[in-house]
C-alpha cells in the first residue's frame, strides 16, 4: 500500500462549471485518488464568481477563486492562487501539484513538493494542429511553466511527440503517457435498451477542430439515403471565429432547410445524459482534426457504441481501423459520409464494432486499472523529489 500523499489539482474548469476534457480527467481521477486512500485538493480561477467558494464534492475539496480574466489579470489570478495553495499547504503539507500545461508559469510554489505537468493538449501543441500562429505572451508562459515542473506526462503518445518537437527544452525530458481514464462502470451498454433507429450522435464542444462542419456536410449527403436518419450534437457552445457570435448558430444557419427537424443542438448534458444517449445511439461520430485524447469517444466506445473517430492524431492509439472503430480523415467528407452510410446499412458490423470497442477500453483506458498506475506515477514523482 503507497503511503498517504496530499495531491493538489490545479483546474479552473471542475465540475460542475462548465467544462472540457480537462475539467472531466480531474473530477475522475481526484475521486479515484481519495478512493485509495490520498487527501485531494482542487484549486482554481473561474470567471463569473464574485467570491471565493471553499465547497466538498463528496472527500474532494475544492476551493474556487474568482478569476479577474485575462492580460494584466492574469498575475493577480497567479498570485491569489499561489497565496490559497500555501494556506493550503500549511493546513496539511501538500506532497505533490498537477496542472496542465501553462499551470505554473506565474505561480508561488512552495519548497520540495512534486510539480508534474499533464499534457491534456496546450497553445504550441493546438496553434500546430490548427494552422495558428503562436501567441507570445501565451507561448512564453507555457515553456516557463514545462521548464519548473519537475516530472511531466501525457494523456496519448502523441501529444507528447508532438509537445516535445514544438518545445525544444522537452526534447531531453522523460514524458509518462498516461492515458486519459473512462469510467467503464458509468459508460457501459445497457441491455434491453434499444437504440434509437438511425441516430447519429457527437459528443464535444461545438468548434471546428472537432469537426463539426464535416459532420454536418456529410450528414447533408447521407441523410437523402436514410430517411429516418437524425443527428444530434451534445456539448458546449464556443465562440465563431469568424462572426465573434455563437459557433453552434452559425453551424446551425448551414443546415438545409430539409434537414432542420433531423439536426438538433442539444446543449450541455450532465454525464448521466450523456451515457443514456450513448446508449441509444446507433452510431457515434467523433471526427476531430487536432485532439490530445478525446474523453468522448472513449467514453462512447465504453459504451458499445459504434464508432466513427478521427484517423489523425491520437486516433490510432485509441482504437483499431476496422476492428474496434473506423477511422477516417475528419477533412474528406465524402469519406466521411461513405463511413456513416456504411455502418448505418450494416447492423452486423455495428455490433462487432461497439464489443470490440468495449473490450478495447476495459483492456486500455478503464478508470480502474488506470488510476493505480497514475498512483504509482505520483510515488515515483515525491520519491524523487524528496530524495533529491
Amino acid at each position: 500500500m503507497n503511503p498517504s500523499l496530499h495531491l493538489v489539482y490545479l483546474c479552473g474548469e471542475y465540475p460542475p462549471a462548465s467544462h472540457g476534457g480537462i475539467g472531466t480527467f480531474t473530477r475522475a481521477m481526484a475521486h479515484a485518488m481519495v478512493a485509495r486512500g490520498h487527501t485531494v485538493t482542487v484549486l482554481g480561477v473561474q470567471r463569473g464568481l464574485g467570491a471565493v467558494r471553499d465547497e466538498r464534492d463528496g472527500l474532494v475539496r475544492v476551493l474556487r477563486l474568482p478569476s479577474r480574466g485575462g492580460g494584466a489579470g492574469a498575475l493577480a489570478d497567479a498570485r491569489a492562487l499561489g497565496t490559497a495553495l500555501a494556506t493550503v499547504h500549511a493546513q496539511q503539507p501538500v506532497q505533490l501539484i498537477e496542472g496542465p500545461e501553462g499551470a505554473f508559469a506565474l505561480l508561488p510554489l512552495p519548497r520540495g513538493v512534486a510539480r508534474v505537468v499533464r499534457l491534456h493538449g496546450g497553445h504550441h501543441f493546438f496553434a500546430h494542429l490548427e494552422g495558428r500562429p503562436l501567441r507570445r505572451w501565451r507561448a512564453w508562459a507555457e515553456r516557463r511553466s514545462l521548464r519548473r515542473a519537475t516530472h511531466l506526462c501525457a494523456v496519448s503518445d502523441f501529444v507528447a511527440r508532438t509537445t516535445a518537437a514544438l518545445v525544444p527544452s522537452l526534447a531531453a525530458r522523460p514524458v509518462t503517457v498516461l492515458p486519459n481514464p473512462v469510467d467503464t462502470q458509468q459508460f457501459a451498454p445497457r441491455p434491453g435498451v434499444a437504440p434509437h433507429p438511425g441516430r447519429v450522435l457527437f459528443v464535444g464542444t461545438l468548434c471546428d477542430k472537432k469537426g463539426v462542419r464535416e459532420l454536418l456536410q456529410a450528414f447533408a449527403i447521407v441523410a437523402p439515403q436514410w430517411p429516418h436518419a437524425t443527428l444530434e450534437l451534445i456539448g458546449r457552445d464556443s465562440r465563431d471565429p469568424a462572426t465573434g457570435g455563437s459557433y453552434a448558430q452559425a453551424m446551425a444557419a448551414l443546415v438545409p432547410s430539409a434537414l432542420f427537424s433531423r439536426v438538433r443542438f442539444a446543449g450541455v448534458l450532465a454525464n448521466a445524459e450523456v451515457a443514456e444517449a450513448l446508449a441509444r445511439t446507433t452510431l457515434f461520430v467523433f471526427p476531430s482534426k487536432a485532439e490530445a485524447q478525446g474523453l468522448a469517444a472513449l467514453e462512447a466506445m465504453a459504451t458499445g457504441a459504434p464508432c466513427i473517430i478521427s484517423a489523425r492524431g491520437p486516433g490510432p492509439e485509441t482504437a483499431v481501423h476496422e476492428e474496434s472503430a473506423l477511422l477516417v480523415d475528419p477533412t474528406n467528407v465524402p469519406a466521411l459520409a461513405a463511413a456513416m452510410t456504411r455502418l448505418l446499412g450494416d447492423a452486423p458490423l455495428r455490433a462487432q464494432l461497439g464489443a470490440a470497442a468495449r473490450a478495447r477500453c476495459l483492456a486500455h483506458f478503464d478508470l480502474a486499472q488506470l488510476a493505480p498506475r497514475n498512483e504509482a506515477f505520483y510515488t515515483r514523482c515525491v520519491a524523487e523529489v524528496r530524495d533529491g
